[in-house]
């Protein structure tokens, strides 16, 4: 499952490497993880939709890795941050947004 693809992105960001001043590395592995169990938990609601929605994720994650020189950067916390906006307007997902 996607899961899995986002679970080693999230595994990855927690290892370490250089992010922007904006979004330091714990920064990233936290949104990373919070996007991940948003999916998750919206998962049980729309599985369909959470597997595309964790697709398109990745997909926009990888691009912005790339563009970074294949590092994380603060654009990458912008795709998890709008990952879980996406999601907890309308109640999907339980707990706060993390600030911006």
């Amino acid at each position: 499952m996607q899961y899995h693809k986002i679970m080693g992105v999230a595994v990855w960001l927690a290892s370490g490497g250089a992010l922007a001043a904006e979004c330091s590395d714990v920064d990233a592995a936290e949104k990373s993880l919070d996007a991940l169990i948003a999916l998750q938990d919206f998962a049980e609601l729309e599985p369909q939709r959470a597997q595309q929605l964790a697709a398109e994720m990745q997909a926009e994650v990888n691009a912005a890795m790339i563009r970074a020189g294949n590092a994380p950067s603060a654009e990458v916390c912008a795709i998890y941050d709008e990952t879980i906006l996406e999601l907890a307007p309308q109640g999907r997902i339980a707990g706060p947004v993390p600030a911006g």
